[in-house]
């Protein structure tokens, strides 16, 4: 018998964990067993080979301690033909990327979409033995396909003002505000989140991003050149994660006789926002989250 979420307009919120805890006694306290560590759980709308930030900085670590699944958003087929299923990707220290596969016809039903996923995540908790976890959001939209699960803490990392963002979803602050009534604890990206989100629940804290040193540091070392740089005159101008095209601009007229290198995130804007100004820029290439390291190996400056 397929599992069925409740409706979300009638479905009772879960308390924090902290709210409902209970302190034990001396005498229980001396019969207690040794503590394992939760499984952490963690949802995000970020996929895991995108590029080499935050999540992966902490979720890395985390998973030389303990088991940690990696929830992204689903993938959407372009037809009917496939059944929803899950899809397991193992990544670095043993971190598990979980995907659900659906089928076209739940791209536009946001409730089935909601429904299938829930159920996935279901049978994949019970075949995984995923008894006792920790929820890690990252977007408060997946509490669609995971509010009705009892999590032993949840915590909110907030990287981003979503909500700011271009095409935010219209649900995404009534969502964020659920997420904030069901969150043990807050985390912000930096000290302006902090102060916006310190107000909504007791126990935020400023928790700014930073750089994985052990990650870009191998870019010292030695590492193969990418094939698609080359072929590109040297030394190179690297462009990383979200440079804007002024910035780029201004780059390319301080250093000339540079070579110009768009790698990540930017690609997909380059050639709309600054190509039509610097005509002589090469093609962008776009470099996996991994192997961002190596194209700054012939960069002799880099944003």
């Amino acid at each position: 018998m397929p599992l069925s979420m409740p409706p979300s307009s009638t479905a009772e919120v879960p308390l924090r964990a902290s709210a409902t805890a209970v302190r034990p006694s001396a005498s229980a306290a001396e019969n207690t067993p040794e503590y394992t560590l939760p499984d952490l759980v963690c949802f995000a709308h970020l996929h895991w080979d995108f590029v080499w930030q935050r999540p992966q900085h902490l979720l890395s670590r985390f998973a030389q301690v303990g088991r940690v699944f990696y929830v992204e958003d689903a993938f959407y087929h372009a037809d009917d033909l496939v059944e929803p299923h899950i899809e397991i990707k193992e990544r670095d220290n043993g971190v598990k990327v979980v995907v659900a596969h659906l089928p076209q016809r739940h791209r536009l039903d946001e409730a089935a979409s909601d429904q299938a996923q829930f159920e996935l995540l279901s049978q994949f908790f019970s075949e995984q033995s995923i008894t006792n976890y920790a929820f890690w959001y990252y977007t408060p939209m997946a509490l669609a396909k995971s509010r009705h699960f009892q999590p032993v803490l949840t915590v909110y990392d907030c990287m981003d003002e979503l909500a700011n963002f271009k095409f935010a979803h219209p649900e995404l602050k009534k969502r964020e505000q659920e997420l904030f009534r069901k969150a043990d604890l807050v985390f912000t990206g930096g000290h302006t989140l902090y102060e916006a989100k310190r107000e909504q629940h007791p126990d935020a804290h400023a928790f700014p991003s930073s750089i994985d040193k052990a990650h870009f540091g191998q870019a010292r070392g030695p590492l193969a050149e990418p094939a698609d740089q080359a072929a590109i005159p040297h030394p190179g101008l690297a462009f990383l994660a979200w440079s804007t095209s002024d910035s780029i601009l201004s780059c390319c007229a301080s250093f000339p006789r540079t070579t110009p290198i768009g790698s990540s995130s930017l690609s997909a804007r380059w050639s709309r926002l600054t190509r039509p100004f610097c005509p002589a820029l090469p093609t962008c290439i776009t470099s996996a989250a991994r192997t961002t390291r190596n194209y700054l190996l012939t960069s002799r400056v880099g944003r």
